[in-house]
């Protein structure tokens, strides 16, 4: 189980950025050097010049979803981003499911849209919750998926069932790093959390959809901490810029 994190970003393509500057390019399948030939979404403000920062080191299989979501949250994602309970949702999964990685998930799963609906499997709402699903945790009707607040209440309720079941069946679960979990999280939410056990964790074996989704929400979840990261810092560095000291030199 130790570095399933690192093997499956590397297998999958994602580039994970951590807290502060983009990491050196390295040999291998990703490409960091920012020579990739997708078209560019761009919008207004001093969060796209930060975006495209970021955006530059990205691998080129990762950079067409994540423009994707970039539009999806300045034309109409963030207003639900704000809505996104982030206290309730780090205490009912231990802390592993914040609130950008839940925001993540409901872009990949709806396009940040409470109304979705998907025809093939029948899931609903923001984050695509099935009627099986919703029958576990809820006891109103499944119509009411597409209410943006039941939807989050039933898929907390959700992942945290699965993260109980997962850290008394997966081995060394305490130990395992905090990505680790969060894509086992995903992987659970997306295949099952008994399959998940089936294969110990090894994510490798999951199915491409599952290992896709994965890849595409970490992928937009590093984004939108990079970008909390960057305005952070901005936010500390800019008094001190505007703070002038001087020191004395004393004269032999």
């Amino acid at each position: 189980m130790k570095g399933l994190a690192a093997k499956l970003l590397m297998g999958a393509g994602i580039f994970a950025i951590g807290a502060g500057t983009p990491r050196e390019r390295v040999a291998g399948p990703l490409d960091y050097s920012g020579n990739n030939s997708s078209k560019n979404i761009s919008y207004e403000g001093e969060k796209s010049k930060k975006s495209s920062e970021y955006n530059s080191y990205l691998p080129k299989e990762n950079k067409e979803f994540l423009e994707r979501a970039n539009y999806i949250d300045s034309a109409w994602g963030n207003k639900y981003h704000e809505k996104i309970d982030e206290a309730f949702w780090l205490k009912q999964t231990k802390g592993i499911v914040d609130g950008n990685l839940a925001y993540a998930l409901g872009i990949k799963e709806s396009s940040a849209n409470p109304n979705a609906k998907q025809g093939r499997t029948g899931a609903s709402g923001f984050w695509q919750t099935m009627k099986k699903t919703w029958e576990e945790h809820s006891d109103l009707p499944f119509e009411k998926a597409v209410d943006f607040y039941e939807n989050q209440k039933v898929s907390v309720k959700n992942l945290r069932s699965a993260i109980g079941y997962l850290e008394n069946r997966i081995e060394n679960w305490d130990e395992l790093a905090l990505r680790d979990k969060q894509m086992m999280v995903l992987a659970s939410h997306n295949w099952g959390q008994g399959n998940v056990k089936n294969v110990k964790g090894d994510l490798y074996r999951a199915p491409f959809e599952t290992r896709d989704l994965i890849q595409k929400v970490m992928t937009v979840y590093d984004h939108f901490n990079y970008l909390d990261n960057r305005e952070q810092m901005d936010r500390e560095i800019e008094p001190l810029e505007a703070k002038k000291i001087s020191f004395v030199v004393p004269v032999s």
